[in-house]
């Protein structure tokens, strides 16, 4: 895991050695949170739970040759600051939003799950 880059988040390409010839699945899920701030005319300004954004990525273009899986790169990349104005419900549709700090990813799962089986043999974190 290659930690975030802006708030996009990529997994780097590795190789797992001894499977077989069993093949495998990736997926990346990620939550991403803001706090989005309801403004009226008057000035006045009324918080808004934050709101999180799910995205997931997810590939099945590994490859397995001579026993060795080679697992390619996956990322996913952040929402725009106007998909958490639009999940966010101010009082009427006279009220203007804004985002309030900086939007953050508030979690993330990796998991790879051989083929064959139900459970993931690596789960991050």
């Amino acid at each position: 895991m290659n930690g975030s880059s802006g708030l996009g988040l990529r997994c780097t390409e590795t190789a797992i050695g001894g499977v077989g010839n069993t093949d495998a699945d990736l997926l990346l899920s990620v939550s991403y949170s803001a706090t989005v701030q309801c403004r009226n005319n008057g000035g006045k300004i009324v918080d808004v739970k934050t709101q999180v954004t799910a995205a997931s990525s997810s590939d099945d273009d590994t490859d397995v040759r001579n026993g060795t899986l080679f697992v390619s790169a996956i990322s996913s990349s952040s929402p725009s600051e106007q998909s958490f104005k639009d999940a966010a419900r101010c009082p009427n549709g006279n009220w203007d939003k804004l985002i309030s700090g900086t939007p953050s990813v508030s979690s993330y799962s990796y998991t790879l799950t051989f083929h064959g089986y139900s459970l993931p043999a690596i789960t991050l974190p």
